[in-house]
């Protein structure tokens, strides 16, 4: 498992991923417990983050469509739309009409 923190303002960003590593280390720790879960939360809570965690800094270019706010052109939701399968579709052309009468898009066509 990893998850990565991105600083948006300069796509700074720092990944954090779990070392398979950790349970070998867990077992060593406490051989005592049986049950692997048991082995692993105890041990967690006593390991370094070293011994936890790959930590790498990295940099994440987001796309527009990333940020909260963003607004999708007409011609972008068209092409989800003809991805859709043919019964999903016929409803999501029902909301995007829909949507179109209420919203005009306010982002380039050419950005898709």
């Amino acid at each position: 498992m990893a998850a990565t923190f991105v600083d948006v303002s300069n796509e700074r960003a720092i990944r954090v991923a779990a070392k398979e590593s950790s349970k070998t280390l867990a077992q060593q720790m406490y051989p005592e417990l049986t049950n692997k879960n048991q082995q692993q939360m105890r041990a967690y809570r006593e390991m370094r983050d070293e011994d936890l965690f790959h930590i790498q800094w990295v940099r994440v270019a987001l796309p527009p469509e990333e940020f909260p706010g963003y607004k999708a052109s007409a011609s972008c939701v068209r092409g989800v739309l003809k991805a859709s399968t043919s019964n999903a579709r016929s409803s999501a052309e029902r909301l995007y009409s829909a949507a179109l009468v209420r919203v005009k898009p306010t982002i380039n066509r050419s950005s898709c």
